[in-house]
């Protein structure tokens, strides 16, 4: 037996956990001693990529849906529940999504990333269980694609009390009920580009450190309706936002406002967002001449922008 081999299962799972699952499951044609170690693992990384290879269109769906129904359903469940889980998926269908995302939900996932463009019933996104939204020991959340946070007009529990990162790029949803019941939230990562309904205001959590905020209105006019976006971030160390408003020249750009409630004109930038904030810039910045008064403000932080491009960055 080869040195590798002669280590415990614990430290070869952890290492093969380092690879995308495919790799992992393939090491099982090693030896006896590999045939059955990936069925351990409680960290997953599964991609459609690697099935592109497959000649006809049908067949590498097919072929991927094969295998992580294999892969979920031949793992040793009970005595290792999944701990991480990352799902790329193109084109699976809205119920093989959900029967997945059924086996891996459970009260020990810490980490969650789903990037997500399938077919459903009628092309609508997918809506995603809501047992997602009460997992306690989820530390990390990350939503890109065709997808739906809630389905219908009531918007259910939300309350994932060890959630620090967490990052959207999708389709709708109620973004505020989703923050709100996450108190222990450290990053924010919200990509609203491709987010076509209506958030009038958008509060960032009061415990942020990071915060990353990209919004376009370039393809609905419905995203130029977020018309607060409230920061009150003490703790706040790193800033980046990009604001687009649509190059239709039909809509009127937007306004990428900050919420501000102190004199007029303003003289200084809030504490709030400056506290821990080491450094500070800005391009693709235009103001008009009646906006003078506000010039040593805008150089000092506080913004607000008629532009093609506003961005900010630490």
């Amino acid at each position: 037996m080869d040195r590798i081999s002669s280590l415990p299962d614990s430290i070869l799972c952890d290492i093969l956990s380092y690879l995308p699952t495919i790799e992992a499951v393939c090491t099982s044609i090693l030896s006896r001693r590999w045939r059955h170690l990936w069925k351990d693992l409680q960290v997953f990384d599964i991609d459609f990529e690697p099935f592109r290879l497959s000649s006809k269109y049908e067949e590498r769906h097919a072929r991927f849906d094969s295998f992580v129904n294999a892969i979920l359903s031949q793992r040793n469940a009970d005595s290792y529940p999944i701990q991480k889980f990352r799902l790329a998926c193109f084109r699976s269908s809205e119920k093989s999504i959900s029967t997945w995302l059924d086996a891996v939900i459970g009260p020990c996932l810490q980490e969650l990333h789903l990037d997500l463009n399938i077919i459903s019933k009628l092309d609508d996104p997918i809506t995603l269980p809501q047992e997602i939204f009460t997992c306690p020991l989820l530390k990390s959340l990350v939503l890109e694609g065709l997808i739906n946070l809630f389905d219908g007009p009531e918007v259910p529990n939300v309350y994932l009390p060890s959630l620090k990162n967490l990052e959207l790029e999708i389709y709708n949803g109620d973004i505020n009920e989703l923050l709100s019941g996450c108190p222990a939230m450290e990053n924010l990562k919200l990509d609203l580009e491709e987010f076509v309904f209506c958030i009038p205001q958008l509060r960032m959590p009061h415990t942020l450190k990071t915060l990353i905020f990209s919004e376009s209105g370039d393809d609905y006019e419905e995203t130029k309706e977020i018309s607060v976006r409230e920061i009150y971030t003490p703790s706040l160390e790193y800033l980046l936002l990009s604001i687009e408003s649509s190059e239709d020249p039909a809509i009127e750009p937007n306004k990428a406002e900050l919420e501000y409630n102190g004199p007029t004109p303003a003289t200084m930038v809030p504490n709030c967002v400056t506290s821990h904030l080491e450094s500070f810039e800005y391009t693709g910045y235009e103001y008009s001449a009646d906006e003078d008064d506000y010039k040593q403000l805008y150089s000092d932080l506080w913004v607000t922008a008629y532009s093609y491009v506003v961005m900010f960055t630490k």
